[in-house]
């Protein structure tokens, strides 16, 4: 099976240093030229600033809620919002003085039952009022929000606070160590959002932490906002974490368009049992509404994209929501983002809207549902190339506490009797603990099933021998309807009879490397060399859908996610503090059967080490497999900063002791295949 790659090589360059700012923290930039006035505060800064300007934040916290309105500059002159270099700028949404714990005494208690109340007014959409987040201490681990005061007084999901009708009183109740809130430290939001963006255009937004937005870190708020960058944001204890606007506007089919969300950090403490480490869910009890989500104030998601366009998200990690992300609408992508601790779906791809939307290599781990495409019958949807893991269990109330584990993928139909259709599934390793396909079809009949659903080269996982197919196991399973079930590999499942199936017995059915045993560790989804999996792929997606997944050959190649030999993780990064680095939380033992870098090279064609970098770089081509005579390198933000034609050249040494630290690319043609070492 000869491959042929060339590599983006992302290279993250490690230095430390120390900067100190003097007040007034916050300045503008015009031109190049820092101007005389500076700001205590940014929203003065915001106000001020013109096309082109740089608002430019220094080390600090600034309790605000910052409101960009109508502010529009254009692709040659963009608004940029931005920490310093070396700064660490948090913007706390949160009512300060309730932080406070000595003097502190805007709680009152009511009765003898622990309950305490103050009043926290709230600006912005009102819609979302009732489902304020609130945490609790510096670590910010969320207390829950209810709905239902029978619901809070009973604290089924623990100490928490509840805000009833439109009233600005919030009643708190804790649960465990001191039960005075005037003791404790207690985050609030204010408004709607620490950073509310409406109808406004090309502004760049970086280098920031946000905290304790009433409904979100980030609200794109107007439904004509557009070419906005979010990059290094780190959100927690909000709602949401970034959000667009939910119905587009008269005449309009988008709510946002050319929105980029990268390396961002978007995080969440979902409040879980104490003794099983499971979500108390009351089963949509606790809220009024089992679909909207201002009704449900445990429906939080780490990244709502709703009625997007031309829009992405990339390099992001999403962790501790109940949904990590929706992404519905019009030629967008989410791809090489990393998703763990999830109550719900990980990624919701359903709209009767979308077409050309695009999920692939994306990560996912601890999960209890994965990849939700329930009545999608806009357009297309491509999902490719994602590696998933579904362990999480869910102890649901409604059910009498009972312990149940999800599925990788949902599909059928669900909150709307139409067919789920135009969805291509390809090339990806699903693992489920029990079953890994929630088909919910069985509520219509043979001739409502499947419409175009096509599945190829994926790999279907369980970890317990449980039908693969979850709900109507028993039926035929006849992909009718112009769909397609092509060189799947699957466990032995006595049911399923699919032309071109490819099935592994429990005799062989470890072709994936890793046993479960440990939902937080182990995470490697590679085949192994005895699988079937080798070389039993087909090139239906390429040939089908040219132009969609570039990053493997014409020919005979994988099922699953990973071609053999190629690196494992494939660049899923996430963001710590501030520095993009490779993703450490999944660690695992390498299987691959190479003895040197010789034998390395005949394989993958490339070799870059070190990686992080400091003062030298090597790189080893094998020319046989690399058909490329030229090596460029180029900063993050696209500056060629080197190039050297390597025909004939074996090993090649870069001194790169002047290189700011960062992210570089090395790109040694047009495939690429993207990785992390």
């Amino acid at each position: 099976m000869k491959k042929l790659f060339a590599t983006i090589i992302t290279l993250v360059i490690i230095l430390s240093s120390k900067t100190s700012f003097a007040s007034p923290p916050v300045e503008i930039w015009r031109n190049g030229v820092k101007l005389s006035t500076t700001y205590n505060k940014i929203q003065q800064a915001i106000d001020a600033a013109q096309p082109g300007d740089v608002i430019r934040i220094l080390t600090g916290t600034y309790y605000e809620n910052l409101k960009i309105k109508k502010k529009n500059g254009s692709a040659t002159n963009t608004f940029r919002l931005e920490g310093a270099a070396g700064a660490t700028v948090t913007i706390d949404g949160g009512d300060s003085t309730l932080q406070k714990i000595t003097n502190n005494s805007r709680w009152t208690q009511i009765g003898t039952t622990g309950v305490y109340r103050t009043l926290v007014p709230y600006s912005g959409n009102q819609t979302w009022k009732r489902v304020i987040a609130a945490s609790i201490s510096t670590s910010d681990s969320l207390l829950a929000t209810y709905w239902h005061k029978a619901i809070f007084d009973t604290l089924p999901r623990g100490g928490g606070i509840i805000r009833q009708n439109t009233s600005d009183t919030i009643k708190i109740k804790l649960s465990t160590g001191e039960k005075n809130p005037n003791k404790r430290i207690i985050n609030i939001g204010k408004a709607d959002a620490v950073i509310r963006i409406d109808s406004s255009s090309y502004w760049v937004v970086s280098n920031l932490q946000l905290k304790h937005g009433g409904f979100a870190g980030i609200y794109l708020a107007g439904i004509r906002d557009s070419n906005i960058v979010f990059d290094k944001i780190k959100i927690s204890s909000t709602f949401r974490g970034i959000t667009t606007e939910e119905t587009p506007g008269t005449g309009q089919s988008y709510c946002a368009r050319n929105i980029v969300v990268k390396n961002c950090n978007v995080s969440n403490l979902m409040p879980t049992s104490t003794t099983t480490n499971t979500v108390l869910w009351q089963g949509y009890a606790d809220g009024s509404s089992a679909s909207d989500d201002s009704q449900a104030p445990q429906r939080s998601t780490g990244i709502m994209f709703k009625a997007v366009k031309n829009s992405e998200v990339r390099n992001s990690e999403i962790s501790g929501w109940w949904d990590g992300m929706k992404l519905t609408g019009v030629s967008s992508k989410a791809h090489h983002n990393t998703f763990f601790n999830l109550n719900d779906d990980m990624v919701e791809l359903e709209s009767n809207y979308s077409n050309d939307i695009r999920f692939y290599n994306n990560f996912g781990y601890n999960l209890y549902v994965g990849i939700s495409v329930i009545n999608n019958y806009g357009g297309n949807v491509y999902i490719f190339r994602n590696r998933l893991v579904n362990t999480r269990p869910m102890r649901e109330k409604k059910y009498q506490g009972s312990i149940t584990y999800g599925y990788c993928i949902k599909l059928g139909t669900g909150w709307n009797p139409v067919k789920a259709q135009d969805v291509k599934i390809f090339n990806n390793s699903f693992y489920a603990k029990e079953a890994v396909i929630w088909d919910a079809r069985t509520r219509v009949q043979p001739s409502e099933q499947f419409f175009r659903m096509e599945f190829v080269n994926n790999i279907f996982s369980s970890g317990h021998w449980k039908t693969n197919f979850k709900n109507g196991d028993t039926l035929s399973h006849s992909f009718i309807n112009n769909s397609k079930w092509i060189n799947n590999l699957w466990i032995k499942n006595d049911n399923l009879h699919e032309k071109g199936i490819k099935i592994e017995t429990s005799a062989d059915s470890t072709f994936l490397k890793t046993q479960y045993t440990n939902p937080m560790a182990n995470l490697n989804l590679n085949i192994k060399s005895t699988s079937k999996a080798l070389n039993n792929g087909t090139n239906y997606p390429q040939t089908t859908w040219p132009g969609i997944d570039s990053t493997i050959a014409i020919g005979n190649y994988d099922i699953g996610a990973n071609e053999k030999g190629v690196n494992d993780n494939d660049s899923v990064l996430v963001l710590i503090g501030g520095q993009i680095t490779p993703n450490t939380s999944y660690r695992v033992a390498d299987e691959v059967e190479l003895e040197s870098i010789n034998e390395n090279l005949s394989q993958v064609g490339i070799l870059i080490y070190p990686n992080p970098v400091e003062d030298e770089m090597i790189i080893k081509v094998n020319p046989i497999i690399v058909n490329s005579s030229n090596i460029k390198i180029y900063s993050a933000i696209g500056e060629t900063i080197y190039s050297q034609n390597i025909e004939d050249i074996y090993e090649l040494k870069i001194n790169t002791k002047q290189f700011p630290k960062g992210t570089y690319i090395i790109d040694f043609g047009k495939e690429r295949k993207i990785f992390v070492k």
